[in-house]
């Protein structure tokens, strides 16, 4: 039950500092996972720019953006319901593409259509949600006194 539980509830699980590196990291991670799915196939080509350097700077300001978004709107819970959260956020970043592909990324969307960008994307979530897991356990509990009938 929520009322019982020992931390402020409306409180997000990171900081949004935290929330922007733990975006950068998983950014890393789905760089990472679709570098091995693809023969490191350059990030770049995903943005349509002709630049590795600037398709890499791209993704991860986005990845950071996404990373702040979680760390300042994903409220405390349980262990197994952060990690699905950030499965979702994976999910989410996966279908986005589908249906906004063609107004951000150009030409180049068969790539996101791929099994392989489909792990990578769940790689982010996961990562998110591990490493939200994470600054919870590092966090120190506050108690709430609660009036009961």
């Amino acid at each position: 039950m929520l009322a019982d539980a020992p931390y402020e509830t409306t409180e997000p699980v990171m900081h949004p500092l935290v929330g922007l590196v733990a975006g950068l990291a998983a950014g890393g991670a789905m760089l990472g996972t679709s570098a091995l799915a693809h023969k490191l196939t350059p990030m770049a080509l995903a943005f349509g720019l002709g630049d590795a350097t600037r398709g890499l700077v791209a993704w991860l300001a986005l990845a950071a953006f996404l990373g702040l978004m979680y760390g300042i709107s994903q409220l405390q819970a349980r262990p197994r319901d952060l990690i699905g959260v950030g499965i979702f956020y994976g999910i989410f970043l996966w279908i986005a593409p589908a249906v906004f592909g063609r107004l951000f990324f150009g030409q180049s969307t068969a790539m996101l259509r791929t099994f392989p960008w489909f792990v990578s994307c769940l790689a982010f979530g996961l990562t998110l949600g591990i490493l939200a897991v994470l600054a919870e356990r590092t966090r120190s509990t506050s108690t709430a006194v609660v009036a009961r009938d």
